[in-house]
């Protein structure tokens, strides 16, 4: 199990991934620079980008809670 600090230490390498993939996925549909160039798109993105994961997180240990038990979701 990952202890706080450790994901403490994780979390900006995360978000550099975030930040990156978003850069990359933004220009491939608006153009070379265009995310750079609106920093709110990005920011927007990165935070969507992450709210995915944490729903998908909590919809798996949903499952997994509902399993154990006998259970669906």
């Amino acid at each position: 199990m990952m202890t706080p600090e450790t994901g403490m230490r994780q979390a900006p390498m995360t978000m550099n991934h975030y930040m990156l993939d978003s850069i990359e996925f933004i220009d491939q549909q608006f153009g070379e620079g265009y995310a750079k160039k609106n920093p709110t798109l990005l920011a927007a993105f990165i935070t969507g980008s992450s709210n995915d994961f944490v729903g998908m997180m909590l919809h798996n240990m949903l499952e997994n809670v509902l399993d154990s038990r006998g259970l669906e979701v």
